[in-house]
């Protein structure tokens, strides 16, 4: 008898966006998560059927650049030590403007497990009114691998505490600028 093969579950968030490649994550239905992967030149025309107006990539460089959409790159490296608040700050600014012009985000960072989703966290939190573990329910229940490192959890828990974001200045690097 032939042994059947579990099929891993699909997040009742992906069901609604069928056309998007499967490690793309909706959070609200205007931001998404993913790893890099899903910057590719193969799964852009999938995003841009979704609406995907707007690209975070958060420390990595987006594989491919398509004229339709816009890109932000925010430096902020995987560390324990690296200053989550400032990428928060920018990145709150860059997603309320595409929200407000009824756009579509899409956040990135190597492998969407740590930087971009401890970013949208921020957001969460920051912009929606989340508490941490919220906010981590809501990216886990799409993207179960999100994990932020320790440095990045302890400055999130601070946002939720009321503390905010340090707003420093963050360098956007614009479509033009090299990754």
């Amino acid at each position: 008898m032939a042994k059947k093969k579990n099929k891993p579950q699909q997040s009742p968030i992906l069901a609604s966006s069928s056309t998007l490649p499967s490690t793309v994550t909706p959070i609200p239905d205007f931001l998404f998560l993913s790893p890099a992967s899903a910057t590719s030149e193969k799964t852009t025309p999938s995003l841009l059927q979704n609406g995907i107006t707007t690209i975070i990539s958060v420390g990595k460089s987006p594989l491919f650049r398509h004229p339709d959409i816009t890109y932000h790159r925010l430096p902020l490296l995987d560390s324990e030590t690296a200053s989550l608040g400032p990428t928060v700050v920018k990145a709150c600014e860059i997603i309320d403007e595409v929200e407000k012009k009824r756009g579509k985000v899409l956040a990135h960072c190597s492998a969407g497990i740590s930087r971009s989703p401890a970013v949208i966290a921020g957001y969460l939190i920051q912009r929606q009114g989340m508490t941490f573990e919220e906010a981590m329910e809501a990216l886990k229940r799409g993207r179960g691998l999100v994990k932020p490192n320790k440095g990045f959890e302890e400055e999130l828990r601070r946002m939720e505490g009321g503390a905010g974001a340090d707003c420093e200045d963050v360098k956007v690097e614009s479509p033009a600028t090299p990754g």
